[in-house]
């Protein structure tokens, strides 16, 4: 009976490690596609489309809400893959009747707040290239990093009971990463199903996967980070792109400014300039806040 136990219990650690590695690399997977964000957003901030886009009528919160919609569809795509995978390879924790649709609503909802969140994290690099690297790396860090500590943690619990008010504290804590709720949420999946696979349904809680401690908590963790990452989006685009549209104003037209030197006294520098450009003049300073001489403006 001990050696029949023995090899329950070993096979069952060895199931959640794999469940764990699996939950890692499904991140690792989902980081490649997120962190390529950062590149187009970079691209589009350094060549001045950016600032061409504000300076020409565009409001910050609808750019960046198309580019959050459209990024986001984009993330759709490996996630069907995954499924697809899934279902190919009949694995019943994600797939199967009782765990599909949290495994559907978590992966959604994780495209819903790392999108957010690399935006705000571009603001940090200048090089795209750099900024890839550098974003997956942190992905990958914090979902390994986190999600070992919290199951090493687990397997200390079952021997002295004093870690586990530990555990439960820091997995809290680390609900600020959505890549730890993510993978966290993922391994819960998968846990649920191994107990029941192990018949251990009566001494370990893990038979609904909707209980707030099991993958509720982590959904509305994600959710309510989605907004504030969001938020904190627009607050950095408002106080930072003021500057971007001025670098890029005296970059592109430092040439005509030279060409077209002032003939006018300084008292009378809007002498000889026509009436509309007078207008396009009065519109681009109150889009982007700027004051200048008025042959920066023309092109």
């Amino acid at each position: 009976m001990s050696s029949e136990t023995f090899v329950s219990t070993r096979s069952f650690l060895i199931s959640q490690i794999l469940e764990l590695v699996k939950a890692i690399g499904v991140v690792i997977a989902l980081s490649f596609i997120s962190s390529s964000f950062s590149t187009f957003i970079i691209r589009e901030r350094k060549s001045g489309f950016l600032a061409m886009q504000l300076l020409a009528g565009q409001k910050r919160v609808i750019y960046w809400a198309m580019s959050y919609v459209w990024d986001c569809i984009s993330l759709l795509v490996p996630i069907a893959i995954i499924i697809v995978v899934f279902i190919i390879f009949n694995e019943t924790a994600y797939i199967g009747k009782e765990h599909i649709g949290g495994f559907i609503v978590l992966m959604v909802v994780y495209s819903l707040v790392i999108t957010p969140l690399m935006y705000c994290l571009t603001f940090a690099f200048n090089v795209p290239s750099v900024a890839f690297v550098s974003l997956l790396a942190i992905n990958i860090l914090i979902a390994t990093i986190t999600s070992i500590i919290i199951y090493m943690l687990e397997l200390i619990s079952f021997s002295d009971s004093s870690v586990e008010t530990v555990v439960n504290v820091l997995e809290k804590i680390f609900l600020i990463f959505p890549q730890f709720a993510f993978s966290r949420g993922f391994y819960v999946l998968a846990k649920g199903h191994i107990i029941r696979e192990f018949g251990l349904g009566e001494i370990m809680d893990g038979n609904n996967i909707w209980d707030w401690n099991a993958l509720t908590e982590k959904i509305v963790a994600m959710l309510i980070e989605a907004i504030l990452f969001y938020a904190i989006l627009i607050l950095i685009s408002c106080t930072s792109e003021a500057a971007v549209c001025d670098k890029c104003l005296k970059k592109r037209w430092k040439r005509m400014e030279v060409k077209m030197k002032q003939k006018s006294t300084d008292g009378d520098q809007f002498e000889g300039v026509s009436e509309d450009v007078l207008e396009e003049i009065e519109r681009v300073e109150n889009v982007s806040g700027l004051k200048s001489s008025p042959y920066e403006y023309v092109l």
